[in-house]
């Protein structure tokens, strides 16, 4: 008789553990790194720690900021180096589903363009910002200069070199896709 007191013990530890994992996974999918598609469900921008871009390879926080980050709707957030890689990531269909949230770095109004910054800037959406095309930056930044800034005041007032041009997201998309043509 013991041994079968102790079959039905171990059976019922067996359950509870079985019951106890199955939480533990719900859990862990429900953990920070998903994301919903519903605005409740946002999660913010995150730091660069060493991610590769997303269109290059390179390693994100090696290169000069502004950089970008998009999570899609599956919860895959991509790092990528600079806002020209961003247009090209936002022109091309992603097995990840469409962008939920779309970030970018300010940069600071005392800035200069020409000078490289690998410091963390801070983060805001995409959509919210202002961006400045036209000014001189050095050759080790891939792509068409892309100058990002909290409000257009701030693109306005922080130092330029160059004929620039303001533009807010919607206008640096149309302007992004009339150069591929």
């Amino acid at each position: 008789m013991p041994i079968l007191v102790r079959r039905a013990e171990v059976h019922s530890v067996i359950a509870r553990s079985a019951f106890a994992s199955l939480i533990a996974l719900l859990l862990v999918g429900c953990s920070s790194d998903e994301v919903g598609t519903g605005p409740a469900a946002s999660q913010g921008a995150r730091s660069l720690g060493g991610t590769e871009g997303a269109v290059c390879g390179m390693v994100v926080s090696e290169q000069p900021a502004p950089r970008a980050q998009v999570v899609h709707r599956d919860g895959t957030r991509l790092f990528l180096c600079g806002i020209g890689d961003l247009l090209v990531h936002l022109e091309a269909r992603s097995p990840h589903g469409a962008p939920i949230e779309i970030y970018a770095e300010a940069m600071e109004i005392d800035e200069d363009p020409r000078e490289v910054d690998f410091s963390e800037h801070e983060w805001i959406r995409a959509e919210d910002a202002t961006y400045r095309i036209g000014d001189e930056r050095p050759h080790l930044i891939m792509g068409e200069p892309v100058m990002v800034y909290r409000d257009r005041l701030t693109a306005e007032s922080a130092l330029s070199h160059g004929p620039t041009r303001i533009l807010d997201f919607g206008e640096l998309q149309d302007w992004w896709r009339s150069r591929q043509r």
